[in-house]
């Protein structure tokens, strides 16, 4: 099984450790066994377009797969202390210590946007450069999503594995 640190540095971009995206299911499984669940998300018809989300719940881990790219994976999602961007532990900061800790890594151009779900509020600090939303409850960060990027053309940057 997969340890901790073969998943623990969070590269914009790319990944997470040796998960990269652009990896098919069976790769992922190769690598992190089945997921404890999942969930489909179908869009009555419009080809192409189904998505489908694995979560392992022991590593605070979710990873999205999407029918538009033959199933590739296409956006990872951590809720776990153990990751690392920039070598740097983010989860639980306190919105304005993540602020200052994205700025000493380069972040530039952040949007920050409240969001309001089923009456509970986020906020998410995003950077749209790096592809990358950091998701707050409370003042805190609990939750760090990324994708992969895209080329001038618009298309899928898929990273080497």
């Amino acid at each position: 099984m997969t340890k901790e640190s073969e998943i623990k540095e969070i590269v914009p971009g790319q990944g997470l450790g040796i998960i990269k995206f652009g990896m098919t299911k069976d790769q992922v499984k190769l690598i992190l066994g089945n997921p404890d669940d999942t969930d489909q998300y179908l869009t009555d018809g419009i080809e192409g377009e189904d998505t489908e989300t694995w979560h392992y719940d022991a590593l605070e881990l979710s990873m999205e797969f999407s029918e538009s790219t033959d199933w590739r994976m296409v956006s990872i999602a951590t809720s776990a202390a153990y990751t690392e961007l920039d070598s740097e532990s983010l989860i639980g900061l306190k919105r304005d210590d993540l602020l200052a800790k994205l700025e000493e890594m380069g972040f530039e151009e952040l949007k920050e946007e409240e969001v309001t779900m089923d009456e509970d509020s986020q906020t998410i600090i995003a950077s749209d450069d790096a592809g990358i939303n950091f998701w707050m409850e409370e003042d805190e960060l609990t939750e760090i999503q990324w994708v992969p990027l895209l080329t001038e053309e618009e298309n899928i940057d898929w990273p080497e594995y």
